[in-house]
C-alpha cells in the first residue's frame, strides 16, 4: 500500500483492494462486490496474493476427490481404429508445400570458399525448389541464414524479413538470370551483370 495512485485513491476514497478480492469474483463470489472494505481484502501482506480462496474451489477438486471406475466391457468396446498399412496408401496429390529437406543435397562438391550460400526471397515455393535443384546440380548449398549467406536471390527489392537481414550482410544481390545463366554454363559465373537493380 504504497505510492502516489494508492495515496490519491485514498484521498478520493477510492477502494483499493487486493488481487485476492479480484480472485474470488472470478470464482463466482459476487458478494465480494460489496465487500471491499472487508480486512481479507484490504489486506497488501500476504504470502501468496494469487492464492484461491478453498471454499470456492471446492467443488471443483471433486473430480480429483471422486475415483472414476471403468467396467472391462466398456474398455474393450473402446478400441483404437487401426492405422493403414503403407500397401494399403493409395497415392494422393500432397496439399503440403515441398520442403528443402525432400531435395537430394547437392551432387557437385566445390570447395567452402567457392561455394555460393544462397537464399532465395519473393519467389512462390515451387519455383523456389526449381531454382534449389539448379543450385544443388552446381555444388551450391542453400544458407540456414542470412549471416551465413553469400547470395541472395531476388526478382525485385522487397521488404522481405530475408531481403532486409540479409542487405547489409550478403556478398552479391542478384537475378534469378544469374542461376539460370550459371546452370546453361554448368558452372558459377560472374554476378557483375546480373546485380538487382
Amino acid at each position: 500500500p504504497t505510492g502516489l495512485k494508492y495515496e490519491k485513491a485514498k484521498e478520493w476514497r477510492i477502494p483499493c483492494v487486493n488481487a485476492q478480492w479480484l480472485g474470488d469474483i472470478l470464482l463466482g463470489n459476487f458478494e465480494a462486490l460489496r465487500q471491499v472494505h472487508y480486512g481479507r481484502y484490504t489486506a497488501f501482506n500476504l504470502q501468496e496474493p494469487f492464492a484461491p480462496t478453498p471454499h470456492l474451489v471446492f467443488n471443483l477438486l471433486d473430480a480429483w476427490r471422486v475415483p472414476l471406475k471403468v467396467s472391462a466391457e466398456l474398455l474393450m468396446g473402446v478400441r483404437l481404429p487401426p492405422k493403414p498399412k503403407a500397401s494399403d496408401v493409395t497415392a494422393q496429390p500432397s496439399s503440403k508445400r515441398a520442403r528443402i529437406e525432400d531435395i537430394p543435397p547437392p551432387t557437385k562438391k566445390l570447395t567452402p570458399e567457392l561455394t555460393p550460400f544462397v537464399l532465395f526471397t519473393g519467389f512462390e515455393p515451387v519455383q523456389v525448389q526449381q531454382y534449389i535443384k539448379k543450385l544443388y546440380i552446381l555444388g551450391g548449398e542453400v544458407a540456414e541464414s542470412a549471416q551465413k549467406c553469400t547470395h541472395l536471390i531476388a526478382s525485385k527489392v522487397t521488404r522481405t524479413v530475408k531481403f532486409l537481414t540479409a542487405i547489409s550482410v550478403v556478398r552479391h544481390i542478384v537475378t534469378p538470370e544469374w542461376l539460370e545463366e550459371c546452370f546453361k554454363c554448368q558452372k558459377f559465373i560472374d554476378e557483375q551483370n546480373y546485380v538487382l537493380r
